[in-house]
């Protein structure tokens, strides 16, 4: 289950604005001056309330009696696609996962809106168009009714789905653990950035029981037998928490860690990992900010 409450909100809107601050000092000019003058527009757009009269299209208005916003070629392809995985897996925790993959795909949602990117989200067979900074409000609500359920992670996604042509980024936010490198990089287009989101819980990245585990902590400690449950199937394995068992455990998590980082270094493809107790603002900028 995903909670997000009014306080949730503030941080969105906070994070938004330092997003599209730091994007106006790096560009210069900033969005404010993007359609001035020199900017070639490529296309037109039904308007939408609320938005700047200055773009009306005032030929198309008076043949079709219609109003239309001119779009630029840079407009254009400020397209965002978010897809986040909800199979059970990211219910692991605690802090769950999911929790997580929800409060940044609100952060990078909220920063594209704020700065007038059209954002898409996906999750499993559920989708959600945001257009304005105004849908923030449905976009909340939607990421509170996801839930994590089934087997069917990104990797279902990357193989039964597609996202927009016209998506210039594209974003895959979950655990990672059911993808093969291959199938997260079959959405790479020419003019298209992608990010790849690994979020794991605490106990997946330092397992209880290690000589690093937090003294007092109620949690098994080493010598003690624990049962490991796919939370996707119904597979149940009981293991000691001695020494070499974490060693192993963790030997195994750091090469197929670097694995990922070397894949996406080695395709311009930017990935973070992210513990699912980190606040999400720092993920967030972790993957916008340059």
């Amino acid at each position: 289950m995903v909670v997000l409450g009014p306080e949730y909100l503030k941080r969105l809107e906070r994070l938004s604005l330092r997003f599209a601050a730091g994007l106006e000092r790096r560009e210069g000019a900033g969005r404010a001056g993007l359609l001035g003058s020199g900017e070639e527009f490529v296309t037109s757009r039904p308007y939408r309330p609320g938005e700047d009269l200055r773009q009306l299209d005032w030929d198309l208005l008076a043949r079709l009696d219609r109003p239309y916003i001119r779009v630029s070629r840079r407009e254009a392809a400020e397209s965002w696609s978010l897809w986040i995985d909800t199979s059970a897996s990211m219910g692991v925790g605690p802090p769950g996962k999911l929790q997580m993959a929800a409060e940044v795909a609100g952060g990078i949602a909220a920063a594209g809106l704020q700065v007038g990117a059209r954002v898409e989200l996906v999750a499993g067979s559920r989708r959600f168009q945001a257009r304005k900074l105004s849908d923030i409000g449905q976009l909340v609500k939607f990421l509170q009714d996801l839930c994590a359920v089934g087997a069917e992670g990104l990797a279902t996604a990357v193989e039964e789905a597609r996202p927009p042509r016209q998506a210039g980024r594209l974003f895959l936010i979950g655990d990672l653990l059911d993808l093969e490198h291959e199938q997260a990089l079959r959405w790479r287009r020419p003019g298209r950035e992608l990010f790849w989101i690994q979020i794991l819980a605490p106990l997946e990245l330092l397992p209880q029981g290690g000589g690093r585990s937090q003294a007092g902590s109620s949690k098994a400690r080493a010598g003690e037998w624990v049962e490991w449950v796919d939370p996707e199937g119904s597979e149940r394995l009981s293991v000691r928490l001695d020494g070499s068992n974490l060693a192993a455990y963790e030997t195994n998590l750091e090469r197929q860690l670097e694995a990922w980082q070397s894949m996406a270094a080695r395709h311009g493809v930017s990935h973070g990992l992210f513990s699912s107790d980190s606040p999400f603002e720092s993920a967030v900028r972790a993957t916008l900010e340059p």
